[in-house]
């Protein structure tokens, strides 16, 4: 793998040169520099060229990267906003001698019984942990629903927090993982990036066929893209 830096089109380019089919670029916060992955045997002209044809989506991307607003990192106070499956959640800290846990109570408030003595950090792992279990009730059961409908099984899966991605699948050991993230987002949004992996089990790359075969399983999938892209701050 190599890394070199150099201006196309206009653009600072930092672009890695990887044992890969195609080329991927992004966008990064919070300054919109430019990233791309290319393969190995691609020359430095034709990764100039994908720039040059994509300069528009790039140009309006980088003025968004630049001008959302950044997320304050929440602290864990009573009266924040956390959000479970789309749904937003008042937080509620309330102090408890037993066991630490978290519920949610009918009118929009997401509670964490913990002692008096637990740290913001501490409240932070006891939600992860929570948000972690939570998603992992779900995915079996579609899974159940999805790999028959397709045809294909996912010989292993997980849950991970990812920077870039929604969810990833090792299509040679039948492997998927899950963006954390995800427990966050409308159900609808959790079901289709699922879907999205195990089709990569049919197609490994993004092509028409890919993409065909998502418009059979999930007519709606572009919705869906939609929703998780207006939803939060984290891109596939």
């Amino acid at each position: 793998m190599s890394l070199q830096t150099v201006t196309l089109s206009g653009f600072p380019v930092v672009i890695t040169r990887k044992k890969i089919k195609h080329i991927h670029l992004r966008i990064c916060p919070p300054d919109g520099a430019l990233r791309l992955s290319a393969p190995l045997h691609i020359s430095l002209g034709t990764i100039e060229k994908f720039i040059t044809h994509k300069q528009s989506w790039i140009e309006k991307a980088i003025v968004k990267v630049k001008t959302k607003k950044m997320i304050t990192a929440p602290e864990y106070k009573s009266g924040e906003r956390h959000y479970f499956l789309g749904q937003v959640y008042t937080l509620r800290i309330t102090e408890a001698t037993g066991k630490s846990r978290v519920i949610l109570l009918d009118d929009n408030v997401m509670e964490i019984q913990v002692k008096n003595t637990t740290s913001s950090e501490q409240m932070e792992k006891i939600l992860t942990a929570w948000y972690r279990k939570r998603l992992k009730e779900l995915i079996p059961g579609l899974l159940y629903t999805w790999e028959p409908a397709m045809g294909v099984q996912a010989l292993e899966w997980g849950v991970k927090r990812m920077k870039t991605r929604w969810g990833s699948c090792n299509t040679k050991k039948k492997r998927i993982w899950l963006n954390l993230e995800l427990i966050k987002r409308p159900a609808t949004c959790l079901e289709y990036i699922l879907v999205h992996e195990l089709t990569h089990l049919l197609e490994p790359s993004h092509n028409a066929h890919f993409y065909a075969l998502m418009d059979s399983y999930i007519p709606d999938w572009r919705n869906a893209d939609k929703l998780l892209k207006e939803f939060g701050d984290n891109t596939r």
